[in-house]
């Protein structure tokens, strides 16, 4: 382990960071505003913690990250994540990126081994489903908190092991679109503007292991 986490670091040169032995590196509550490529060669690394820091743009991560676990990026400046980024993190299950400034989120589409997902508290708006189809472990999602008014249909077709789905303060009118999955057991939406639930309730062969649902402060009628 190393812990650098409550100090002034601003960056960390490329190579600077060279080690098969360390497992986890937290850099959490420093003045980090940019990630350079290979600014981390740690054949073994598997947990990094960069949240609290001032990170505004992520272009590329180390390619010598394959055996990634988590990411932790709360709470930074993210306006932008290059599609590709990380496209090497195959193994990748934990993936913490909320109270940021995300509008677009293609860069998760290679996350095939992703569990858990938390995008709490940016700016997305729209949902596609090119982004989601390959998540197929995904099992907890987590959008409170952005602006998303427009899912696109099966969007969530392909996330067969998804049970937990918040979407709790967005601008989501209909449910239309939250059709078709089949494991989820808990769903969120509080502080829409649904106005009908009939979709979910008349469904047929979905929803068979719904045990939580909360629609709260919508427009029911």
């Amino acid at each position: 382990y190393l812990l650098l986490r409550n100090n002034l670091i601003t960056h960390i040169e490329p190579n600077n960071l060279i080690s098969s032995r360390l497992f986890q590196i937290e850099l959490n509550h420093n003045r980090i505003s940019f990630l350079k490529e290979n600014m981390f060669i740690m054949t073994n690394l598997m947990n990094i913690f960069l949240q609290d820091n001032f990170i505004e743009r992520i272009e590329s991560f180390s390619r010598f990250l394959l055996n990634m676990n988590t990411i932790n990026l709360n709470r930074n400046k993210i306006n932008f994540i290059e599609s590709n980024a990380f496209s090497n993190f195959r193994r990748l299950k934990y993936l913490f990126i909320s109270d940021n400034q995300i509008r677009n989120i293609s860069f998760i589409q290679n996350l095939v081994s992703i569990i858990t997902l938390d995008m709490e508290n940016n700016r997305i708006d729209v949902i596609c489903r090119n982004d989601l189809h390959r998540l197929v472990n995904l099992e907890n999602f987590d959008l409170k908190n952005n602006k998303i008014y427009f899912i696109e249909e099966n969007s969530f077709r392909n996330l067969v092991k998804l049970k937990n789905l918040d979407l709790t303060f967005n601008k989501i009118k209909t449910v239309d679109q939250l059709l078709r999955i089949d494991m989820i057991v808990t769903l969120i939406l509080n502080f829409n503007y649904i106005h009908s639930i009939n979709p979910i309730i008349n469904s047929n062969n979905t929803y068979m292991g719904l045990k939580k649902l909360e629609i709260r402060y919508n427009n029911i009628e």
